[in-house]
């Protein structure tokens, strides 16, 4: 399509009362979800990132900015001849492989460099914005994106600018809205909420727009990569239940290799070059060993005691939208969606039974692609003028109703940003390594100094690597009172045998550690 064709189409659609009108709307939208986002969940929330995923994706933001996505994201001029002298004298690299890193990044598989363990989605999406705001924008990058993915899935289904299918955004979000499932995952700054939306539109467009479909579920995995594993099922669903089935292995072939290239063409070929550019090769893995190891089968009926018991938080969502596909199916006498949404959750919810790693979290996407086919498998043209009218009287409703509630956040974000980093790079401005445990990817975002996770190594894997740095000239700060730590009578134990001298320092905000000057 030429650009020419592109420019009239666009200035027909601005042209078109009906087009205008759903421009102007979706702007309202999600002007006001993105706002009313903001308002609930970072109202007064500048803090530094805190736990694994916010550590993984913040610092790797801060790289992209900083130019150094591909290269050590806090500078560790001596990375190369340590990992070289500790793999001379430790056969296994697993017993450095961690300690040697701050929480989301380990010593990747080539064993040259360490590596944050997670896809480029969410660093690119807040690299634009100064380092200050990044959290704090999260739930409205997030929500904003969920909205354009959601308004595209409604205007490819419905074939034309329909307000009906439009007014399901603010149905959708403030049915979301109700879940602890999905809301906790706004307030901090992770890959499950930008792709909200993405997996909703994705389900929404399975069964009438397949290959857009499998696009939406591909721009998902460029945030979170286990997404990948749902190709399967959604090439199978286009093959066997979209509107055009193959009925001949040639047509299976031609059928395979498009959805192959649309979702190459999309987040997973980004997911793939960012691969080949960090690690050499587009199929290795950015996580690390242990995310993928399988579960030995006496440890599956604890993963489902887990999933289904202690952690059920997303197992409600993944209910309410089976069951939602179940009344429609029962109703118009068409199971065949309601059975491909039992068989989906059950592959998904089956890839983490027999994972070893688990996270409450783990099978959440499932749960919104139902919740997407149950918009899918409604026949927008067809449904009467009322039902269309309460539609868009209650995602009307909805909208004012977020719209009133908003919040007027009054805190300075810079300068509170600014007080949060101010002790870190006071505290530990003259050293080049502080080893610490839940707090050592802070200690690279707020202070650009190498974190060390204490308690990921044995003693004397521990005592090798602190002997090399203090002998080649590199001074190390052990953080006692970061949380997680061992306790400071074990610490000065350890480091007395070894006999390395160490003067407990003391920061008022930070606490105690230990400096162990450099030779």
């Amino acid at each position: 399509m030429s650009k020419q064709t592109t420019n009239s189409k666009f200035l027909d659609l601005l042209n078109s009362k009906k087009g205008l009108t759903w421009i102007c709307s979706l702007v309202i939208i999600t002007s006001v979800i993105g706002w009313k986002s903001h308002s609930t969940f970072n109202r007064n929330e500048h803090l530094l990132p805190v736990g694994c995923d916010e550590f993984g994706y913040l610092n790797m933001a801060k790289a992209i900015s900083e130019g150094r996505l591909f290269s050590d994201h806090v500078d560790r001029p001596f990375a190369d001849e340590l990992i070289h002298e500790l793999a001379s004298k430790n056969s296994n690299p697993d017993s450095y492989r961690w300690m040697i890193a701050p929480h989301a990044y380990h010593l990747g598989p080539n064993e040259e460099k360490i590596i944050n363990q997670y896809p480029p989605g969410v660093g690119l999406l807040l690299a634009p914005f100064p380092i200050e705001y990044r959290r704090n924008v999260f739930p409205i990058a997030s929500v904003i994106l969920g909205c354009m993915a959601l308004a595209l899935a409604g205007r490819l289904a419905a074939g034309e600018w329909s307000i009906v299918s439009l007014a399901f955004v603010p149905i959708l979000v403030g049915l979301l809205a109700q879940m602890d499932a999905v809301t906790l995952e706004l307030r901090r700054v992770d890959s499950l909420a930008p792709t909200y939306g993405l997996l909703i539109g994705a389900g929404w467009l399975l069964p009438r727009r397949p290959i857009w479909s499998i696009a939406l579920l591909s721009a998902a995995t460029v945030f979170r990569i286990p997404n990948v594993i749902l190709f399967l099922p959604f090439a199978l669903a286009f093959l066997v239940l979209g509107p055009n089935p193959a009925r001949s292995m040639l047509s299976v072939i031609k059928g395979t290799v498009q959805v192959g290239l649309v979702a190459l063409a999309g987040g997973f070929g980004v997911y793939l070059a960012y691969a080949y550019f960090l690690l050499g090769h587009p199929l290795k893995p950015t996580y690390s060993v242990i995310d993928q190891e399988l579960a030995e089968q006496s440890r599956i009926l604890d993963n489902a005691r887990f999933y289904f018991i202690t952690h059920r938080s997303w197992l409600f969502p993944h209910l309410i939208g089976l069951f939602s596909l179940a009344v429609q199916g029962f109703w118009t006498r068409r199971l065949r969606w309601f059975v491909f949404g039992i068989l989906l959750c059950l592959f998904n919810y089956g890839f983490y039974l027999t994972h070893k790693v688990q996270i409450d979290y783990y099978p959440y996407a499932t749960a919104l692609v139902c919740f997407g086919l149950a918009i899918g498998v409604i026949d927008l043209e067809r449904i009467g003028r009322r039902a269309k009218v309460a539609v868009i009287g209650i995602g009307s409703l909805i909208s004012i109703a977020m719209a009133t509630t908003i919040g007027i956040p009054n805190v300075n974000v810079k300068s509170s940003f600014e007080s949060k980093i101010a002790p870190y790079q006071v505290a530990f401005s003259d050293v080049h390594v502080v080893w610490g445990e839940l707090r050592t990817g802070t200690v690279g975002y707020a202070a650009d100094r190498a974190g060390f996770r204490y308690n990921w190594g044995s003693d004397s894997v521990r005592l090798q690597t602190m002997l090399w740095l203090r002998n080649h000239g590199y001074r190390q700060a052990v953080w006692i009172d970061d949380e997680g730590m061992k306790s400071q009578e074990e610490i000065e134990s350890l480091l007395s045998a070894a006999r390395i001298p160490y003067t407990l320092k003391t920061s008022e905000v930070l606490g105690d550690w230990l400096l162990i000057e450099s030779e």
